[in-house]
Parts: C-alpha cells; sequence; structure tokens
C-alpha cells in the first residue's frame, strides 16, 4: 500500500549458531535489548511524524493559495483556514512533545558516567525509564500526523488522490505509522501501567508548571490542574475496584491512556509556549497565544471524552460530577485564534513556529 521504498523483508533463522564473540549483549537477555529498541524506535517515529505533518502543512497550504473556485484562492474560504489553523496546532503539539522527551532523555543520560564498565547498561535503563512516554510519544505523533495529512488531502480535492501530488504518497506512507513498533493499542494499554508503577505524579504532572497558576496562560493551567486531579482520581479507582486484575480491564486502561496523552501534550505545549513568549519579540508572543488557544480547547473535548467514557465504565456519577467541575475553560476568542493562526500559515505557506 505504501512505504514503497521500504527494505522490510522477511527473515527466517533456523538453528543457526553464533559465535560468542558476535552475541550482543548476555545470553537470554536479548529481549531487554529488543524492548530498548522499541522504545527509542517509538520515540524517533514520533520525530518522523512532526517532519511529516510540516511537509503536508506546506503542500496544503500552497495548494490552497493556488486553486481559485468563485474567482478566488480556496484558502480564503473559512471550512479551508480552520483546517489550516488546527493542524498547525497539532503540529506544534507533537513538536513540543518530542522535544520535551528529547530534553528529558538526554538528560537522564548526561548523568552516567561514561568511564565505568557497565555505562550501556545504565545506558539502557535510563532510556527504559521513560518507555511510557515513548509509547505515548508514538501514539500522539502517529494519531495527530494521521489526522494532518488527511485533512491537506481534503484541501487537494480530488488531485489529493491521484500520485501526481506528493499528499497521496504521504497519505499512503501513514497508515503503517500507527501499526509498527508496537500497534497504538498495545502503547496504549502500556502507559496506564507503566505510570502507574512509577508515579505519574513524579512524571507526565510537572509540578513547576502546576504551581504556577497565572500569567497569560493562567486559565490552560487551571484547566491542566483539574485533569491532573481527574485523572489521577480516575487511575486510583480502578485500582481500588481491580487491584491486580486491572491489566485485564483493557477497555478502561485505554480510556486511561488517551487521558495521560492529552495532559502530556497540553502540558508539553504549554511549557514550551510559555518559554518562548518570554523571549520572543513582535508578534510571535500573539501567535503562541492563539496556537495555545487551540491546543488547550481540542486537548479539553479529548479529555473529557476519555475521562466520562472511563467513569461510565467505572459506574460513578461522582466521577462524572467532577471531571464537569474540574474542566471548566472559557475559550472566548478561539475563532479569532484560529483565524490568526491560519493567516499566518496561508502567507508563509508552512509550518510557522
Amino acid at each position: 500500500m505504501g512505504m514503497h521504498g521500504s527494505s522490510t523483508r522477511q527473515v527466517i533463522l533456523d538453528n543457526v549458531k553464533v559465535p560468542v564473540q558476535n552475541v550482543l549483549g548476555e545470553v537470554g537477555k536479548g529481549h531487554k535489548i529488543a524492548f530498548n529498541v522499541l522504545n527509542v524506535g517509538r520515540f524517533k517515529l514520533g520525530a518522523l511524524c512532526v517532519g511529516q505533518q510540516k511537509y503536508a502543512l506546506s503542500e496544503g497550504a500552497r495548494y490552497a493559495n493556488e486553486r481559485k473556485q468563485f474567482n478566488v484562492p480556496i484558502g480564503s474560504f473559512g471550512a479551508i483556514r480552520e483546517k489550516l489553523a488546527d493542524v498547525t496546532a497539532l503540529t506544534f503539539a507533537s513538536e513540543a512533545v518530542v522535544y520535551r522527551l528529547a530534553g528529558l532523555i538526554d538528560d537522564r543520560l548526561a548523568t552516567l558516567d561514561q568511564g565505568i564498565a557497565n555505562y550501556y547498561v545504565d545506558y539502557q535503563k535510563g532510556i527504559e525509564e521513560y518507555a511510557a512516554e515513548c509509547a505515548l510519544v508514538k501514539v500522539f505523533c502517529t494519531e495527530s500526523a494521521a489526522r494532518a495529512i488527511d485533512e491537506m488531502l481534503q484541501v487537494h480535492g480530488g488531485y489529493g488522490y491521484i500520485a501526481e501530488y506528493p499528499i497521496e504518497q504521504l497519505y499512503r506512507d501513514e497508515r503503517v505509522q500507527r501499526i509498527y513498533e508496537g500497534t497504538n493499542e498495545i502503547n496504549r494499554l502500556l502507559i496506564p501501567g507503566l505510570f502507574m508503577r512509577k508515579g505519574l505524579h513524579k512524571t507526565v504532572l510537572d509540578p513547576a508548571l502546576e504551581s504556577t497558576a497565572a500569567g497569560p496562560f493562567g486559565a490552560e493551567k487551571q484547566l491542566l490542574a483539574g485533569m491532573k486531579r481527574i485523572y489521577l482520581e480516575l487511575s486510583g479507582h480502578t485500582i481500588r475496584m481491580f487491584g491486580a486484575e486491572a491489566a485485564g480491564e483493557q477497555e478502561i486502561l485505554l480510556t486511561l491512556a488517551d487521558g495521560a496523552i492529552q495532559i502530556f501534550a497540553l502540558e508539553s505545549a504549554l511549557l514550551r509556549a510559555e518559554k518562548a513568549c518570554a523571549t520572543e519579540m513582535g508578534n510571535k508572543p500573539e501567535l503562541y497565544r492563539a496556537i495555545i488557544g487551540i491546543c488547550t480547547f481540542k486537548s479539553k473535548q479529548q479529555f473529557v471524552h476519555a475521562a466520562e467514557k472511563c467513569a461510565v465504565f467505572l459506574g460513578d456519577d461522582t466521577l462524572l460530577q467532577s471531571i464537569k467541575a474540574l474542566t471548566v475553560y472559557n475559550a472566548k476568542g478561539l475563532l479569532a485564534a484560529k483565524r490568526l493562526i491560519a493567516d499566518a500559515t496561508s502567507r508563509a505557506e508552512k509550518y510557522i513556529f
């Protein structure tokens, strides 16, 4: 279907003898290396998806300026402009989670002493500490790329369906990304368990951001704090109800994963925008505020959907009331924010951040 340039092939090893000098790691512990390769692969796939989204966005914006209907570019129509704004927001959030995870892993590996004998063992363990975040980035970025590419193909209309335009190849190549490196369903099932074991409040939930619900993103921080409280209530309720059997409640785990994904994505976008606004000049801070408004509105919608579904599965009406009370967010100015981002993207004909 896609990935026609891939050299992927089936290789069958039947009673193959490996010389001692060619053994990688320790005999019987190869699975640890294999699993860690998956962790890194998931992270790198997320980064690849960011590039795909940028390429798709630039192709869509350029085509929208070229294609005319009723003697005006289709990029002047609100239906098209909203797509440009939404895809820009998806790309911003995807880029934010990739940068954040890269920083977390780099900081962890920088603490290692490269001169010790077991350096690579400790290196492997350092990456394993972020297995949940790698799975999370893989799911969020592959699904964001799917949405972005699909929307930009839609901008192309029928031309997007023929091989003459690059968006057609992007559409074909993208589909497998939600399957390899572990299907998105498998990755979702991994996320809640990994976070429960190491303590979500010590990893995904950034205490520095949570304690400063003020400034230009005060409302977004308050929403994020509410999302975190809800997530912890839902995950705690799940453990109390099912105990060690929670791993078998896949439908519930999938909703918890979706909640964690939205928390991590929104927090990453906020951290990035807040840092950028402190140094950027001109109209860039206004663009950052606009993109955060779009990201927040979307994250809230998806988080509430996942949280309410989880609460219904758990059969707890009190949790449903908490969700409504803790996710209040005034999205006033959303339309203006989308139009601002769409205008900037249309003029640049590329990703603007």
